[in-house]
């Protein structure tokens, strides 16, 4: 019972802010997201889609690859992004990460595994699409007891994508499928921005 109220009040990111390109190596960038999120479990209590806010960095630390940030409203993840292959304007990578968030009875920790592909349109806009399989693990302790669930999710994502001499912003769909939940999928909606 106190997972599943430990659940009500957290809500990890479910924004998608890569594509499948990495940055050039020694090269930094930073930037901010925001997203709107509906059919998490705070946003099924409450009856109405929830805001989630964050900071994006990254770091390429050579060709084809590429770490990022991202601090949230409660919560961190980290990544490291592979670009394995390209072929002609189709990029394809892998984007493994590890975050979480906290509260003072416990938290949410999970681990992703976005595999991405990206087709250039032009010289400035592009797409991205794939997969996002999610493990997570949500624990309380308070005095005298601990408690934790785990489940599995798999989410799917759109995102679009337009560079400029300054700055790059996108715009993602997210959907995640909780079936081990038993709940309608997890949609997001989010938009961010970041200086090249």
């Amino acid at each position: 019972m106190v997972v599943f109220l430990l659940s009500l009040f957290g809500c990890t990111t479910l924004s998608t802010v890569n594509g499948a390109k990495t940055i050039e190596p020694q090269t930094w960038k930073v930037g901010i997201g925001a997203s709107l999120q509906n059919n998490n479990p705070l946003s099924t209590s409450l009856g109405i889609p929830v805001p989630q806010t964050e900071i994006l960095v990254r770091y390429g630390l050579r060709e084809n690859l590429d770490m990022g940030g991202r601090i949230y409203l409660g919560g961190l993840l980290f990544d490291l992004r592979y670009q394995f292959w390209q072929q002609g304007d189709w990029m394809f990578a892998v984007d493994p990460s590890i975050g979480g968030l906290y509260s003072p009875i416990g938290g949410v920790a999970d681990i992703r595994m976005p595999i991405i592909a990206q087709k250039d349109l032009n010289e400035k806009w592009s797409i991205a699409t794939g997969l996002t399989p999610i493990s997570q693990n949500t624990f309380a302790f308070l005095p005298g007891m601990r408690e934790n669930m785990k489940h599995n999710s798999l989410g799917t994502f759109v995102r679009m994508e337009k560079t400029g001499r300054t700055f790059t912003w996108g715009i993602s769909t997210d959907i995640y499928e909780r079936t081990d939940l038993g709940i309608m999928p997890s949609v997001n909606f989010g938009i961010d921005l970041s200086r090249n």
